[in-house]
């Protein structure tokens, strides 16, 4: 389930993070996004701005991941899965 109005949350990215097998600085960098404030939403200890997460979360579905409703709310798109 895509779209604008599901709301990232920095378990949904820590969990896409690492399904793709991206570090922090990795994903930081091809994010766009300061590491220190990815480790930040990560952890729960920073809420970041709309723009931020729009940033992460348009990295995370442009190299395969799929936000859902059941199970870890995250998963690999089936056409991009092995």
């Amino acid at each position: 389930m895509s779209g604008p109005h599901l709301v990232l949350t920095g378990q949904q990215c820590r969990a896409a993070r690492e399904l793709l097998g991206l570090s922090k600085k990795g994903f930081a960098e091809q994010a766009g996004v300061d590491r220190r404030r990815l480790t930040q939403f990560e952890d729960g200890t920073d809420t970041t701005s709309f723009p931020i997460r729009a940033k992460i979360r348009a990295a995370l579905e442009a190299a395969g991941i799929e936000f859902t409703k059941e199970g870890p709310e995250v998963k690999l798109r089936s056409d991009d899965a092995p």
